[in-house]
């Protein structure tokens, strides 16, 4: 995601950067972070010769861009290495050198954020920010010097800034400093600081955010949206599992194993009863940040890391405290004085203790390093479906070159699902040559057949009435999910839509009808299927009628299909609201002159002509309407126009030529 937004702020094909996300699903500090990455990639490719300009920069982008995932990931890498670093520090001023070490091999070999590492997203570097809050405030309640509330409040801003519930960070330095200066709470000038260190939070935030404030209307409309979403979930859970069991019987002992994940609770469970105010502060911001994920219904892994560095000191200091009770139980005996017996025993303890984190990264980057259907179903279709194919599918990771086929993403969403089944009918798809499924989609519609039964009723249809061209199935050697190429069969095809498909498209929003709608009109305009075209077209009018390139696009089509006195209508109502569209100006001439409406149409090309003198259509059209009504002066002064005015190749001049001097022997 920060990837794909970032590399739109470079605003191709038009004047200068666009810097407005148009996405506030999460805030824009990664956004601005990764377009920094591309500046910094671009500035040294240009220093060295490998990109002569931005538009070399934009096609390697296009034909691989590998080094750009690579360099997206780096990032992800850094935030990483740096959780580990702070992680690190936290547990040394906690603790010990030896419980510093502990936790950091516990972190690094951790199968969630070795996973995350490999991805471009936002909670990796939330996680960061988070430990880098959390060692602030320990240092603020440890000096309360200036220089930590100021890092404190920076980093707390750099986190919400990267994702929204960052804010809650904002808890561990209030507990810090609270807990500073309980002595003298009424002492205004001892809040100084801690007020400087939220003006650095809100500063860094809107700094990195600042069309929060510029488009606000569209921000509170898309978080409203986003609660919505954690709040009732998605697509795919099962509602027979509950977040909290989502999270503590299969999330934690996964990624920690059971012994660990014991362990987490147990030494979260001895922090509160030391009541050591450190250890307050520590625990202020995993335990609301885990609390706040149990409201949701919406759950996933990657949600909870922002909390691992913190379970994972906790783990470490029930390990500590539990390894120093058993060390001075064993003292009664005498094999423990032998130091190479006590650290083997620490060893191996440590070693099966570690044993699940390690068996579950050494299962994934297996897999993460074996050939993944989506793949080999991407070289198949370029090797065997031809160029300039129409290809239809719904989200499933792959990206198919859209200068090579016709391509038609299916929409999709998670959340949306009863609005989004009006797309999933295969009458919509029956004219294309390649449409693809895969239980990316239907594997989760297939675990509730009656609440998704239109969805189901698309996969029967996609197998009944398609030949299957092409599947790649997951094994114990490929990854990804099953796919399956199919080709429309022609004789289940027909001439138009029917009225209930067309229909309904009116339950679902007008942004993605006009976006669906307007692709497939295209498309089915390069198939021969000008009435199809016509249909949607004429659907997407009547969503949005002020839309000025579904008007135009409309009336192309009536033209096309001629029929002249819809698109004379069609044509002139246009012309109504735009009354200085010159291209439309000069169709509507078009239409009256294929219409015999030649004084109207006289007038009508001349005002096109008028207002774009550079538009050859119009001189032609006119030039055919004053041979026809026998005017052939005018005929042979507006070609000799025409000539003037147009830079022709030899033949076109010739063409010309001969047709003027046709003119003046009949004249």
């Amino acid at each position: 995601m920060p990837l794909s937004i970032s590399w739109k702020f470079w605003n191709w094909g038009e004047n200068g950067v666009q810097l407005h996300p148009h996405f506030f699903t999460y805030p824009a500090l990664m956004f601005y972070l990764h377009y920094a990455v591309h500046c910094i990639h671009y500035a040294v490719g240009y220093f060295i010769g490998m990109y002569a300009d931005l538009s070399v920069f934009q096609n390697s982008f296009a034909e691989n861009p590998t080094h750009f995932i690579v360099l997206a990931r780096i990032v992800s890498l850094l935030f990483d290495i740096g959780t580990i670093f702070f992680t690190y520090n936290i547990a040394l001023r906690l603790w010990n050198k030896t419980c510093a070490n502990v936790a950091v091999v516990f972190l690094a070999i951790n199968p969630l954020h070795i996973q995350q590492a490999h991805l471009i997203n936002v909670d990796t570097p939330l996680t960061f920010f988070a430990v880098c809050a959390v060692y602030a405030a320990l240092r603020v309640f440890e000096s309360g010097k200036m220089q930590w509330y100021i890092f404190a409040g920076i980093s707390i801003g750099c986190a919400a800034a990267t994702k929204y519930n960052g804010a809650l960070l904002g808890l561990p330095l209030f507990l810090a400093h609270m807990l500073k200066h309980q002595s003298s709470l009424a002492d205004f000038s001892r809040h100084r600081v801690f007020l400087l260190s939220a003006v650095c939070t809100v500063g860094v935030f809107l700094l990195s955010n600042p069309y929060i404030v510029m488009d606000f209307q569209s921000f509170r409309e898309e978080f409203v949206f986003v609660q919505w979403h954690m709040e009732v979930g998605h697509l795919g859970l099962d509602e027979n599992q509950s977040t909290l069991g989502y999270y503590f019987f299969d999330s934690l002992p996964r990624n920690f194993g059971w012994l660990m994940t014991f362990g987490v609770i147990a030494g979260s469970a001895m922090m509160v009863y030391k009541r050591k105010r450190e250890f307050y502060i520590l625990l202020s911001f995993p335990l609301v940040f885990v609390a706040m994920l149990l409201t949701w219904k919406m759950r996933a892994d990657r949600y909870i890391i922002p909390a691992f560095p913190f379970f994972i000191l906790c783990g470490t200091y029930a390990l500590y405290e539990g390894w120093n009770a058993l060390h001075t139980f064993a003292q009664k005996f005498s094999f423990t004085k032998n130091r190479f017996v006590v650290h083997s025993v620490a060893c191996m303890l440590l070693i099966v203790i570690l044993f699940p984190s390690l068996a579950e990264t050494y299962s994934y980057q297996r897999h993460h390093t074996l050939p993944d259907t989506r793949l080999e179903t991407k070289h198949w279709i370029q090797q065997n479906i031809q160029k300039g194919a129409a290809i239809a599918y719904a989200p499933l990771g792959i990206s198919l070159d859209v200068h090579s086929y016709k391509i038609l993403p299916i929409p999709f969403s998670a959340t949306l699902t009863k609005q989004f089944s009006a797309f999933y009918n295969y009458e919509w798809y029956r004219d294309f040559d390649v449409v693809l499924g895969s239980t990316f989609d239907y594997g989760r519609y297939v675990k509730e057949p009656h609440k998704y039964s239109a969805y189901i009723a698309y996969y029967d249809a996609l197998r009944t009435q398609s030949q299957l061209l092409f599947e790649s199935a997951p094994n114990d050697l490929r990854n990804g999910p099953h796919i399956w190429v199919y080709a429309p069969m022609k004789n289940f095809r027909s001439e138009k839509f029917s009225d209930s498909l067309l229909q309904s498209l009116h339950t679902v929003g007008d942004a993605q009808v006009i976006t669906f709608a307007g692709k497939l009109a295209a498309i089915l305009g390069t198939k021969n299927q000008i009435e199809k075209s016509e249909q949607l077209l004429a659907t997407m009018v009547a969503i949005d009628p002020t839309n000025q390139e579904v008007r135009r696009g409309y009336i192309f089509v009536l033209y096309q299909e001629e029929k002249y006195e819809e698109a004379l209508r069609a044509a002139q109502i246009f012309l109504r609201i735009y009354p200085q569209h010159p291209e439309m100006t000069g169709l509507l001439g078009n239409i009256l002159l294929q219409l015999e409406h030649f004084e109207e149409a006289e007038q009508v090309l001349l005002s096109a002509i008028t207002l774009d003198a550079q538009r050859s259509e119009p001189y032609l059209d006119l030039a055919i309407l004053y041979e026809t009504t026998g005017n052939y002066t005018q005929a042979v002064t507006v070609l000799n126009k025409y000539m003037m005015t147009f830079s022709l190749s030899a033949e076109e001049k010739i063409q010309i030529a001969e047709k003027i001097a046709a003119l003046r022997e009949v004249k």
